[in-house]
């Protein structure tokens, strides 16, 4: 019963001197009151309890369990030798767990009986009888704080820790088993730390348990000032402290920063009330123990009515009942007694102030912990409605944290918070303080820490007026500190959390997973899929939740039951998965290592955790099985079969099944020996993990001292071990903001850091064969990720090359007898796509596991260090002589066979030292230029494309600036270099060098040497002291001819970008257009664009495309001057070689649209075909081939080039069922595809026609 409503009279007591009696209803939902009224909720059970009084639930603020034993007996005794006489020998007998077990039940059962429903309780030493008092105050349904006690000095040997570092050591084990079964700062029952008082604690002990309180963010609890002879005795053991509380006071345990209950406090002198006061200290009245224990008499009507927090203890066995309504009337009793005998001043407590400080007074210290804080959510912003926001506030409220996610540099406020400080103004609502905070900038996730961090602020007497939440600002200091905070899921939840690889299937399994959970369990179900900043192939973090309660928690998971690692790549650059764990979860690791492989893996503060926290080790070999049973690189379905053998969320029998009924669901239509072998994979995976034994030695494991010694440009290789190689870890939200201030404020980031990355994510990388290649460079060409390089070595290279390189003379053309040549491959820098295979003419490649090649790593990275570029080999004539250039776009996170990048990269081999690129948002700003790890780099002299992204519907326009910005700076120094060479003064050799410069600066590759020798004349006379030289070498980078490129996807150059595209190609500047043609929005999902073509299904495109292609090509070639080239590398290299040359040569507008297989396209056989595909869709007639170039018409010549053959129309339809984003459609629609598709056909043979007729329209006349 969630809801329902109590009838009856209700007494309460709001203010000391306020008793309140009502007859009515009050609403009760999830375990809270809702809400009092005079009439009966509508549509709410009735819980009628008619003629009976219903009052607040009473709280003890100090009680001792295990003394209930003796409860009203051994009262005969002052203090301190009742505690030596009875209290330490009954409570030395909990060691035993049996007779802890019995007595905390006696205890939990009277106690349940009474009218406390909260209480803050003393325990004993001993951990393992605490946590057993706790599960079953849990278990009976009370609240409580419960206290494990603090003891080595003055105490029997048999009762009592042997040394401070015991005891601490013993409350830092029960502090991290609270953790692990999540009641350290959630749930009913919860840890306080607990000294039982300065004489039994010694200062190193108090010392300790104030760390840990601050470390664990838990409350703490103490006896104060009870008996004269006690009050001396700690001023003995404590020379220098001026009363008894600054002994807990130095060390952190007496309120502030940390909320605590001190007991009893009835000679407290002024100094010590005080600082109890300013530190909110709440105050344990004790009364009966007053009586019994003859220590004396608190005066708590002063405390009350003085403004000190005060309520009520039973401290049973001092106090001989736990029944609070007779501590009541004690409470007055005593007060009676006090103002007759001690202090007349002082007049007693009423009933009513009794009865206050049972239920609110003690209730009060609940208030540290979160209950009197509240949330109002905005759901509706606009318009803003200020008088439902005033109604939603509380009276009572005194500070309010208004949460924007986003960010207004320049203004009062960010919007949220404006509207409602208008808001309040606007009422007149003046007595409230407002304070505006930040949160989830950049994707930052918010979790519980985040939520508490502002509540913690807003406690302050002057809390920030602007913070921001998850972020750690070094720089301006506006972030809010962030403590280990509760894990807010609901009781019982299980959460799992799973690290993949993008394009593993991890994502995949754990959506089935869930989905078999929620479909054939009673339970809650939630999932959440995190991913890195690169496309298929990056990182994905899988966050699954599941429990018998709904599911709350809208942040990521931070302390698992069930952590997976899919990928061992992540545990050698020692992502930071463990620390996900709680203490005694499950950790498996799918690995090919041994044990001792795997311990040499670990780094040492992994071996730590491990062993310190009872972390459930294990491994499982899924690769080499995935590889045996037929499956490759597709690990998943066996790892997702371990999870549910290792998690138990039901029994493996079931899940077995449910697994394999979903496999043949989602594969029977690609065979039943595609399902068969998924079967397979199930049942190998339920049984094929390892138990790992952690070595005792782990927990003492040394870190080892990063030695590394990177080498490269001094900038790059900062900013990588500052900042690329955390956010590599996803471990980004860990920087501070000074981590990339300074250089990098404005977003700007060095280039070739992706270098550095060696990501080693490829399961099986190419093995080149020598004694068969042929040396054409096709793999080197195609390769999406520039992982496999050729070189041409010098002898005295050759002779310096690691024993692991693979040489051989050049076999024919330019270089044969001179140069020694060889393909590198980089085995940790290869997404093992696999596309080199495919297009080896003579299959002198081969995939292998990565392990077999770990060599050829350093033979890699000798050749990019040390082989110098030989120009007699390079040249953009032929797809061999292309590839001997250093590619200046290396190793991005593209998806692994990734067309677009192959075309990017092709193109910086062309220009990319005097390139600027304009960069429309979509995959390649994924993939071109995430932070601190740029895929573009530089070569020898430091040379290489010049980045930037732009808006996805502005990218052209944005382009076109970047063009005229540069042309305005170089005309100016044009202009003064004209005046210069006109000088009397000039030299014969400076004039030569200009009019080399000025004869060659509209070409940009034949201006570049000339640019060269003009600086080289530039230096001279700068240093002879000429002014007019040094200001023009303060800009000799925009001297030389620039290629500006303007990158983008048929989403933005089709659809949104089109008209900024049209304007720019119309501009007749000299600006170079790049089109990745996925006929699809492939970064954001996959919805149609204007390039999707008939019949294919997409996102609002469900039921195929109805429309035929734009023809972007021909619309630009309207214009008569535009150069225009539709390409498709995998079907003509050459041809796709010559249009990016020839359209960077032309001296204006140029675009050049290449073909691009996409993920989004689903081929069958996946991405590895993707240069095949292109191939395939040439020939049928799906994609043409052509060129269009202005200047051939100047010649005389047509410019219009079609360079596809007669298409195979017959093979058409076989190209259209090779790839899913066709084929689903004879699946959903079968009727309407055969339609579509025909017509897809009829319009592909139209097309080819048209094309032929344009070449012809074209033809120059005779």
């Amino acid at each position: 019963m969630n809801t329902f409503t109590l009838k009856g009279t209700f007494l309460d007591t709001p203010a000391p001197d306020t008793l309140r009696v009502r007859e009515g209803y009050l609403l009760c939902e999830n375990g809270l009151c809702a809400g009092f009224s005079e009439t009966a909720p509508a549509g709410v059970e009735v819980l009628d309890y008619t003629g009976k009084i219903i009052t607040p639930g009473l709280v003890d603020l100090h009680l001792h369990a295990p003394q209930y034993s003796y409860c009203g007996t051994a009262m005969d005794l002052e203090l301190l030798d009742w505690l030596q006489q009875y209290t330490y020998p009954e409570e030395a007998h909990y060691a035993d767990p049996a007779y802890a077990r019995l007595g905390y039940s006696y205890f939990v059962r009277d106690l349940k009986n009474s009218a406390t429903t909260r209480a803050c309780i003393f325990a004993t030493l001993h951990t393992d009888a605490t946590l057993e008092l706790m599960h079953q105050l849990r278990g009976a349904g009370l609240s409580a704080f419960v206290g494990q006690l603090g003891m080595d000095r003055n105490r029997p040997d048999s009762y009592r820790e042997p040394s401070a570092a015991a005891g601490l050591g013993e409350t830092h084990r029960w502090l991290d088993t609270c953790r692990a079964e999540n009641t350290l700062h959630a749930g009913p029952v919860r840890p306080m730390i607990t000294p039982r008082f300065t004489p039994s604690t010694s200062d190193e002990y108090m010392r300790g348990l104030g760390e840990l309180a601050r470390a664990y963010n838990v409350p703490a609890q103490s006896h104060l000032s009870e008996n004269p002879g006690e009050i001396a005795w700690v001023a003995e053991l404590c020379p220098g402290t001026k009363f008894y509380g600054e002994s807990y006071s130095r060390y952190g345990l007496f309120g502030g920063g940390v909320p605590t209950v001190m007991a009893h406090c009835i000679y407290s002198p002024d100094d010590e009330a005080a600082l109890m006061k300013q530190n909110r200290v709440m105050i344990a009245h004790c009364p009966t123990t007053n009586e019994n224990v003859i220590a004396g008499i608190a005066p708590a009507a002063h405390y009350l009515r003085g403004g000190w927090r005060v309520g009520l203890g039973s401290d049973v066995a001092g106090g001989q009942t736990l029944d609070l309504f007779t501590v009541m009337a004690t409470a007055v009793q005593v007060s009676k007694l006090r103002w007759r005998y001690i202090d007349q001043s002082e007049k007693p407590l009423t009933m009513v102030e009794a009865l206050y400080m049972a239920p609110v007074g003690g209730g009060d210290f609940r208030a540290d912990f979160g209950e009197k804080v509240g949330l109002v959510k905005v759901r509706l912003y606009r318009p803003f409605r200020a008088d439902k926001l005033i109604a939603a506030i509380p009276e009572t409220a005194k500070k309010i944290a208004v949460l924007d996610r986003t960010k207004e540099p320049g203004s009062q406020g960010e919007p949220l918070y404006m509207d409602v400080v208008t808001a309040l103004a606007d009422a007149g609502i003046t007595d409230k303080v407002v304070t505006g905070g930040r949160y989830g900038l950049g994707s930052k996730d918010t979790p519980p820490s985040s939520v508490f961090a502002v509540y913690e602020e807003l406690a302050k007497a002057e809390p920030k007026k602007m913070f921001t939440l998850g972020i750690n600002d070094d720089v301006t200091y506006l972030s809010l500190e962030e403590k280990p905070a509760p894990n807010t899921a609901a009781e019982g939840t299980t959460e799992c959390k799973f690290w993949g690889l993008g394009g593993d299937g991890t994502v995949g399994a754990n959506k089935n997973s869930i989905k078999i959970i929620g479909d054939h369990t009673d339970k809650f179900v939630q999932a959440y899929f995190q991913y890195d900043s690169k496309k298929t192939g990056g990182v994905t973090v899988s966050h699954l939740r599941f429990g018998d309660k709904p599911i709350r928690s809208p942040y990521y998971i931070n302390q698992a039951d069930f952590v997976a690692c899919h990928n061992p790549s992540y545990i050698t650059k020692h992502f930071p998965i463990v620390r996900d764990v709680k203490p005694g979860g499950v950790f498996l690791i799918n690995c090919q290592w041994s044990p001792e492989e795997l311990s040499k893996h670990l780094a040492a503060s992994e071996k730590r955790y491990i062993a310190k926290n009872d972390v459930q080790l294990y491994t499982i070999n899924a690769i080499d099985l995935a590889i045996e049973i037929g499956m490759g690189k597709r690990t998943n379905t066996i790892l997702q079969s371990a999870f549910f053998a290792l998690a138990k969320v039901m029994p493996s029998e079931q899940a077995i099944q449910f697994m394999k009924d979903a496999a043949t669901k989602s594969y029977l239509k690609k065979g039943q020996d595609i399902v068969d072998m998924n079967h397979k994979a199930v049942d190998i995976g339920a049984t094929a993990y390892q138990k790992i034994d952690v070595p005792a030695d782990w927990a003492d494991a040394q870190d080892e001292v990063d030695t590394r010694d990177l080498q490269g440009r001094p900038e790059v290789v900062k900013i990588v071990k500052d900042v690329m190689e955390p956010i590599g870890r996803m471990d980004g939200d860990s920087l501070p903001v000074a981590a990339v201030a300074g250089e990098h404020v404005g977003g700007s980031f060095e280039h070739g850091a992706a270098a550095y990355e060696k990501r080693g994510v490829a399961v099986t990388v190419p093995q080149w064969n020598e004694a068969t290649c042929v040396q054409c460079n096709q793999c080197a060409y195609v390769c999406p990720h520039a992982t496999i390089r050729p070189f041409a070595l010098t002898e005295e290279e050759a002779a310096a090359a690691p024993a692991s390189t693979k040489l051989v003379d050049i076999k024919a053309g330019k270089g044969k007898g001179v140069y020694k040549y060889t393909m590198a491959v980089s085995p940790l820098d290869c997404m093992g796509c696999g596309v080199c295979i495919g297009v080896c003419p003579t299959k002198s490649l081969k995939m292998v596991p990565q392990a077999e090649e770990a060599a050829q790593q350093d033979a890699f990275d000798y050749c990019v260090a040390k082989v110098s570029e030989k120009a007699d080999m390079i040249s953009t004539n032929s797809v061999k002589d292309s590839q001997f250039k250093k590619p200046l776009l290396e190793f991005s996170g593209s998806c692994a066979g990734c067309a677009e990048t192959s075309y990017a990269r092709l193109i910086t081999q062309v220009c990319g030292d005097r390139m600027y690129i304009s960069n429309a948002t979509g995959c390649s700003s994924i993939w071109g230029g995430p932070a601190a790890t740029s895929p573009y780099t530089v070569d020898a002299n430091g040379h290489g494309p010049a980045w930037a992204n732009s808006l996805f519907e502005d990218n052209a326009e944005h382009g076109l600036g970047m063009y005229y910005g540069q042309e305005a700076l170089r005309e100016r120094l044009i202009s003064k270099l004209e005046v210069m060479a006109g000088s009397e003064n000039a030299t014969d050799s400076f004039k030569n060098a200009v009019n080399s410069f000025m004869d060659t600066k509209d070409n940009g590759a034949a201006n570049a040497e000339p640019a060269k020798a003009l600086v080289a004349e530039l230096e001279k006379g700068a240093a002879a002291g000429c002014p007019d030289c040094k200001d023009v070498l303060a800009h000799k980078e925009y001297l030389a001819k620039k290629s500006v490129w303007i990158f983008g996807g048929d989403g933005w150059a089709y659809d949104i970008g089109f008209g900024g595209l049209d304007h720019v190609l119309a501009s007749g500047k000299d600006v170079n257009v790049m089109v990745f043609d996925t006929e699809v929005y492939s970064n954001t999902g996959g919805q149609a664009s204007k390039a999707t073509n008939i019949g294919a299904v997409a996102q609002f495109a469900a039921s195929g495309k109805t429309t035929k292609k734009k023809s972007l090509a021909e619309i630009a070639m309207s214009y008569g001057y535009v150069y225009v080239a539709q390409v498709a590398m995998g079907a003509n290299p050459a041809q796709t070689l010559k249009a990016i040359a020839e359209a960077e040569a032309y001296p204006g507008p140029s675009l050049v649209i290449g073909y691009a297989p996409c993920e989004m396209h689903s081929i069958k056989g996946g991405m590895t075909n993707c240069q095949a595909e292109m191939k395939k869709a040439v020939d049928c007639g799906y994609w043409n081939l052509f060129r269009f170039n202005p200047q051939l018409a100047d010649e005389g010549k047509n410019p219009f080039i079609l360079e596809s053959k007669e298409p195979k129309t017959e093979d058409y339809r076989k190209f259209m069922m090779g790839e899913a984003r066709y084929s689903a459609l004879t699946r959903s629609f079968p009727d309407r595809a055969e339609g579509l598709f025909e017509r897809s056909e009829v319009e592909s043979t139209k097309r080819y026609a048209h094309l032929k007729r344009l070449q012809d329209l074209y033809a120059p006349e005779a």
